[in-house]
């Protein structure tokens, strides 16, 4: 969440607090360790660790300004009920970051050798924008895609999304 005050485009929008969820608890664990990591603006007492299911997130609808991804559609069993999970509970033109793996022949490469323990449970070929845009509200579509980029060869795509 951040500052009510702060402009919505704003970069440097005060962070007031910080919610990190994942199904491991040792991944949670991982995560607390690295909190020294990040900002000095973000203290401690601001960060919350919480086993959840992206899939059913619990919490209630309209709760956060910002949700993040990186890297962890390719691996949900279902990534639009992930997406759609994140669309209920942002606030009103919440926006939604991404950075993901994405459709190419590089993905489409790397998704039949599936090299590691990694890549053998992610999907590096589906179409970020195309699972986005399959996310409805009522009869149209739930996010608005404000900006996207794509990296090395188009593998990767970095997506900022604004809910509608």
């Amino acid at each position: 969440k951040k500052n009510d005050n702060d402009d919505e485009t704003s970069t440097t929008a005060a962070i007031t607090s910080l919610t990190a969820i994942d199904l491991s608890p040792e991944m949670l664990s991982r995560a607390k360790q690295k909190q020294n990591l990040l900002p000095n603006s973000i203290a401690a007492s601001q960060v919350t660790f919480q086993v959840g299911d992206a899939a059913q997130l619990p919490f209630e609808s309209n709760t956060f300004d910002t949700v993040i991804d990186t890297f962890g559609l390719c691996v949900f069993e279902d990534p639009v009920l992930v997406l759609n999970e994140a669309y209920r509970v942002l606030k009103p033109n919440g926006l939604l970051l991404l950075a993901e793996t994405d459709d190419s022949l590089p993905s489409r490469i790397l998704g039949r050798a599936r090299i590691n323990d990694v890549s053998r449970t992610c999907r590096p070929d589906d179409n970020v924008l195309g699972l986005i845009q399959k996310v409805v509200s009522g009869s149209s579509s739930g996010f608005e895609i404000v900006q996207t980029e794509t990296y090395a060869g188009g593998m990767f795509r970095r997506v900022v999304a604004r809910k509608q």
